[in-house]
């Protein structure tokens, strides 16, 4: 089942279900057969120590014209004798909504729901996705306010066919430590000299099933949408999520998918994604398509989940349908550790003792033998002593020294050396440091890289160039004694 309110928290929140959804899903479907149009409204107390009271005096007015034309609205039927509730669709303000009223005292307790059940619910039009608006007053002794809920319209379950086999996931990102489901909440004012953290989200669609065709005449789409407003379940606002742009980054390799198409005429943006015509097929056996949004800021609640919707419709021979919900972890940003690099043991890094290059982003290379590190300035010997171990010490000397580096050297956060005074090679931009003192000192030991490089490869080719004159000494005098400086 999927449910969440999606705009302002506090004490009192809404859900939307449709009663003929096998999940109670908050949909409304495309039809005009009366057993997929029964909606249940539900009102929560969120509280946990405080009873609400709504009676005569309350009212509760919901819109629905973001899914529901005028006619679709005027359609629903008012409230029978028998509800606690009376009301139906009234025209306010060259609009057509429901307005509901109690007949009776009604008490909300601490952590409980009250259910109001609407008839007669049904949409015309494509698949979608909307919100239902819900505004409130005399909730005693709750303030007057009001929420969004997202609800989806698409066609109505038909018997003997099963949902789109896709699983929704995010991708791994180098930046984030290669987590995927995390976004950084910026945690200070934004002004021209101090930007917002900007975040990218890597949405995953997986194709668990067998190779899906795309028939002639076909048109499948997927609709993505995400929570906005100032709850604890939304991701950002909506001007910020307004802000953010979405491109295809891997298409299936026997599906080609079309730019996606950013709608922002509701309060919160959507994005759909199609395939284009000439596709062989939708998805194959495994198949895989991702969608990368950037330049997402957000200032919402942190250690927050924030859920992501993915709406399919439009493919014979499969329902419309939600996919399993996947949720983005609202976070801090990871405040930055500046320290010298270590070794084992807590011994200071051999390399470091050996005179070893500590440039950002090294490699190790086996060449003849010898161990060589490599880097966009050129290559140098290492010393037989100072052999990386693997991996983890490439992720040190990759990651963990920090150096005073402008934002256009690449770094994937730029515009952060403001707040920190030295950027790592991996950090989220804007990152503050809660340890500067230690991370100046470690600048000091590696901020000059090119003039340590410039010494190794001075140390080699003298000791070279003394190679070679013993040895062409040797050749002349066969007879002197053995030139042990020849061994390494």
């Amino acid at each position: 089942m999927v449910n969440f309110a999606t705009s302002t928290g506090g004490p009192v929140s809404f859900t939307v279900e449709n009663l003929g959804s096998s999940d109670l899903d908050p949909v409304v479907y495309i039809s005009r057969d009366p057993q997929w149009g029964k909606l249940s409204l539900a009102i929560r107390n969120n509280s946990s120590d405080q009873v609400i009271h709504v009676d005569t005096g309350s009212l509760l007015t919901v819109r629905l014209d973001s899914l529901l034309t005028t006619a679709d609205i005027g359609a629903i039927l008012k409230q029978p004798d028998t509800s606690d509730w009376e009301g139906g669709p009234v025209a306010r303000d060259n609009t057509v909504l429901l307005e509901l009223r109690p007949r009776r005292r009604i008490p909300i307790r601490p952590s409980d729901s009250v259910a109001i059940e609407i008839d007669n619910v049904l949409a015309s039009g494509a698949m979608t996705t909307g919100f239902f608006a819900f505004a409130w007053s005399g909730f005693q002794p709750v303030a007057d306010g009001s929420q969004r809920v997202t609800v989806f319209r698409h066609r109505p379950p038909v018997p003997g066919q099963s949902p789109w086999p896709l699983a929704v996931s995010f991708a791994p990102r180098a930046e984030y430590g290669n987590v995927g489901d995390t976004v950084y909440v910026t945690p200070w004012t934004v002004t021209p000299d101090k930007p917002a953290i900007e975040n990218d989200v890597v949405l995953q669609l997986t194709n668990q099933g067998s190779r899906l065709a795309l028939p002639d005449e076909a048109t499948p789409s997927l609709v993505i949408s995400f929570i906005t407003g100032a709850g604890e379940s939304a991701l950002c606002s909506d001007d910020q999520l307004k802000d953010v742009n979405a491109v295809v980054t891997q298409d299936d390799r026997t599906a080609q998918w079309n730019k996606p198409g950013k709608d922002t005429s509701g309060p919160a943006a959507i994005w759909t994604i199609t395939p284009e015509p000439d596709s062989a097929y939708l998805f194959d056996e495994g198949g895989i398509v991702r969608l990368r949004f950037d330049t997402l800021r957000t200032q919402a609640e942190v250690d927050a989940g924030s859920p992501v919707f993915v709406q399919c419709g439009g493919l014979p021979h499969y329902n419309d349908c939600l996919l399993p919900v996947a949720t983005l972890s609202k976070a801090a940003p990871v405040p930055l550790r500046a320290r010298p690099p270590r070794g084992r043991g807590g011994k200071t890094d051999r390399a470091e003792r050996h005179g070893r290059l500590r440039t950002p982003r090294a490699r190790v290379e086996r060449v003849r033998g010898r161990d060589m590190l490599a880097e966009g300035c050129g290559r140098s010997q290492q010393s037989r002593f100072g052999r990386l171990r693997g991996k983890h010490q490439d992720r040190r000397a990759a990651g963990r020294s920090i150096h005073a580096r402008p934002a256009d050297r690449g770094c994937p956060f730029p515009g952060i050396a403001e707040f920190t005074g030295a950027v790592p090679c991996d950090a989220p931009k804007g990152v503050p440091d809660r340890e500067r003192d230690r991370g100046r000192a470690a600048n000091s030991r590696h901020v000059d890289v090119g003039l340590q490089q410039r010494r190794v490869l001075q140390a080699v080719g003298e000791r070279r160039a003394g190679r070679r004159r013993l040895a062409a000494e040797r050749i002349e005098n066969p007879a002197g004694p053995a030139n042990n400086d020849l061994q390494d």
